[in-house]
């Protein structure tokens, strides 16, 4: 197969003429070595590598006519794969990596604008700068283009380029490059429900990106937890949450947080509350809406200090006692009822 090949390309060089008509600008390049050609100023392209481009484009072009009337199935020619190897012998890395930036510029451009049209759509792209991401984007896919071009023989080199490309990237084009504005990070935890709300935390970028490698290394924890057999190993969700918290964000967004995360949680205890107290005739005293108000907040101060020392149980503890004394009245009522009832049903002598 490589002397058939080898053959094919020496007859092409054969066929070559001292000297080439130069290509005009209105010419539509056909591959590799005529973009080269065309953008060689741009490229910064000397005589002699000029030269050594056209020499090998007339080899392809030989060869391809060669192929085209001699077809013949133990033939195998990969036209990609010659011209990018004739033109990294050619050229230094610097201006091989340019051209593929060059060839691929105008269809990438267009993948980027329509990536953000679609991100949008699904209300991914809140908060973002629709030109300056656009351009992120744009280096994104080039540089990914790149890559996929320059690695394309070599699996292991290609899958490395591309995870390192991916890691370094900025927050938004991964979300948006991903169509997923949470990269499947877990949102009922605090710290993809921080990622959730980065806008309202005001998050720097930084920030992001601690709390996505926070939110990956839960998962490799509970993952290890789950299938260890090893009953010393011990992992608490809530704890692990609540010292990542307090290290990537300051206490000011922190305390943000927790309301946000807890909101929806004391709602519904608030108003289950509510209810309790209607269908036990204890509510005659206390006016609707302030009192779920009131039972509403103190819920987000209970919650609050149950998640945010999590990691420390003294400190924990100490405040859920002050909080105690704190309880709202309809609170202390609900309280002392469900004491009773649980001592009740407990010998039998009591049921709703």
């Amino acid at each position: 197969m490589r002397q058939k090949l080898m053959f094919l390309l020496f007859i092409g060089t054969c066929a070559l003429p001292f000297t080439m008509k130069a290509q005009t600008d209105t010419t539509k390049p056909t591959n590799q070595f005529e973009i080269a050609i065309k953008n060689a100023s741009s490229l910064g392209l000397s005589n002699k590598q000029v030269q050594q481009i056209r020499k090998q484009n007339k080899v392809l072009r030989d060869t391809l006519s060669f192929l085209a009337t001699h077809p013949d199935s133990t033939n195998t020619f990969n036209k990609w794969e010659f011209e990018s190897a004739q033109l990294q012998r050619i050229l230094p890395d610097s201006s091989y990596r340019n051209l593929l930036v060059v060839k691929s510029q105008s269809r990438i451009t267009a993948d980027a604008q329509r990536m953000w049209a679609e991100a949008s759509a699904k209300n991914i792209t809140a908060g973002y700068n629709k030109d300056s991401t656009i351009q992120q984007l744009i280096t994104y896919l080039l540089a990914k283009k790149v890559a996929t071009d320059q690695y394309r023989s070599n699996k292991m080199a290609l899958d490395s380029a591309i995870r390192q490309l991916k890691a370094n990237a900025p927050f938004a084009v991964r979300a948006i490059a991903n169509q997923d504005a949470n990269f499947g990070i877990d949102l009922s935890s605090q710290i993809g429900f921080a990622i959730k709300n980065k806008n309202a935390l005001n998050t720097t970028r930084d920030q992001i990106t601690q709390l996505i490698s926070a939110s990956k290394k839960e998962k490799e924890l509970a993952a290890t937890f789950k299938n260890t057999k090893d009953s010393t190993i011990t992992f608490s969700k809530t704890a692990f949450e609540s010292t990542q918290l307090k290290g990537i964000l300051s206490m000011g967004q922190y305390d943000t947080l927790l309301v946000l995360y807890n909101t929806n949680r004391a709602t519904n205890q608030a108003n289950s509350d509510w209810a309790l107290l209607t269908s036990k005739n204890l509510a005659g005293n206390f006016n609707q809406d302030s009192t779920i108000s009131e039972l509403k907040a103190y819920y987000i101060k209970r919650y609050s200090v149950v998640n945010k020392y999590a990691d420390d149980p003294a400190t924990k503890n100490k405040l859920l006692r002050v909080l105690n004394g704190m309880m709202p009245e309809a609170a202390v009522i609900l309280k002392n009822i469900k004491t009773v009832g649980s001592t009740q049903a407990s010998t039998g002598q009591f049921s709703w």
